[in-house]
């Protein structure tokens, strides 16, 4: 378990700097912040999705398309989840957003592990089909 939560930590931040880059690249460029951020964030997760898959989880699932609209599930649940705790801190309780972003990225990394390892990579018991 340590292996693999390691192996999330340094995914993560490879792909957080994916999505930056893409960020600031097409930001700089003149793309609304929205939508660079939006493209940040699909690239992020195609990078995750790909190193995690390799090096951090086993897959059970048969269907690779089924296990990506799965992952993809897990990683827009978590998006919102860091969205609502980034909204909460901020307009909530007056929370520096550059602090507040801190702490809505430990809880939407904890969330994406929680449901990378429960719902998409999860464990394939012996006499249960998934």
């Amino acid at each position: 378990m340590y292996k693999q939560i390691r192996n999330y930590v340094i995914i993560g931040f490879i792909s957080t700097a994916v999505n930056y880059f893409f960020f600031f690249i097409l930001f700089h460029f003149g793309t609304n912040y929205l939508a660079a951020s939006a493209i940040g964030f699909i690239a992020g997760t195609f990078v995750a999705y790909i190193m995690n898959r390799t090096f951090t989880f086993e897959s059970v699932i048969e269907s690779r398309k089924k296990e990506f609209g799965l992952y993809l599930l897990v990683y827009l649940v978590s998006l919102c989840l860091n969205l609502l705790v980034l909204r909460l801190l901020v307009s909530g309780l007056g929370i520096n957003p550059l602090i507040s972003n801190l702490f809505a990225i430990g809880v939407a990394m904890v969330s994406n592990f929680t449901g990378l390892k429960l719902f998409v990579f999860r464990k394939k018991k012996l006499d249960q089909p998934i």
